[in-house]
């Protein structure tokens, strides 16, 4: 990619997830997860494959200092020790992803000091956790433009080719072209050369039928 799509594409995608908001995006109810019910922020991700999801989210954890582990024997997911920006420590997330086509659903169990937060329970919490989903889902929309970009920028280097083929085709027409003059001239040049060989030989045979006649006559004085 050149220096200059980059720096557009990093314009673009600025531009664009800067403008967006993602406010009550998010619901709260009590899930069951691998140690019992507890609260959860269920996120829903319209028009977001379930692959991508989870490798963003997967990235985003990382991000805050800490990696997701798969629970034994459990399709739910955990972090621990992550940090998020107010809280007071280092909170245990647990995750759970419910694919479908074209969509996916995120239940999220936040666990701090063995209590699940809450914005009943928790309300002082809220907002950092809000803020955590918030950046989350930009994260999601970032790396949907981004592989927007990737997707145009190969239908652009496609369409690049493909007119680099026809330049040198194009030359390779030129070049048939002057080939195919060239011969015609060499053909004219044989084509007077042919002329003047038929020209010369007409004359031999016109000498030749002479002495042929001269001989025959010489022939018939003889008898």
């Amino acid at each position: 990619m050149s220096t200059n799509v980059m720096k557009l594409s990093t314009l673009i995608i600025t531009c664009f997830i800067g403008s967006m908001g993602y406010a009550q995006e998010f619901t709260e109810r009590s899930v069951d997860n691998d140690n019992g019910a507890g609260n959860a922020f269920i996120i829903y991700l319209e028009d977001t494959e379930g692959g991508l999801a989870q490798d963003v989210w997967g990235e985003f954890i990382r991000n805050h200092n800490s990696k997701v582990k798969r629970i034994r024997r459990s399709k739910i997911e955990q972090a621990d020790e992550v940090k998020i920006t107010g809280l007071p420590s280092d909170v245990t997330v647990k995750s759970l992803f419910e694919n479908s086509k074209n969509s996916s659903e995120l239940n999220l169990w936040f666990i701090n000091n063995g209590e699940y937060i809450s914005s009943r329970d928790t309300p002082q919490y809220y907002e950092p956790i809000d803020a955590f989903i918030d950046n989350y889902m930009k994260a999601i929309e970032t790396r949907k433009i981004e592989n927007a970009v990737e997707e145009e920028e190969d239908k652009l280097k496609d369409f690049e080719k493909d007119l680099d083929k026809l330049k040198r085709d194009n030359d390779r027409y030129h070049k048939d072209i002057e080939k195919a003059e060239k011969a015609i001239k060499q053909a004219q040049a044989d084509i007077e050369d042919n002329l003047k060989e038929q020209q010369s030989v007409e004359r031999q045979i016109e000498e030749q039928k002479r002495t042929v006649s001269k001989t025959k006559d010489k022939l018939s004085k003889v008898k």
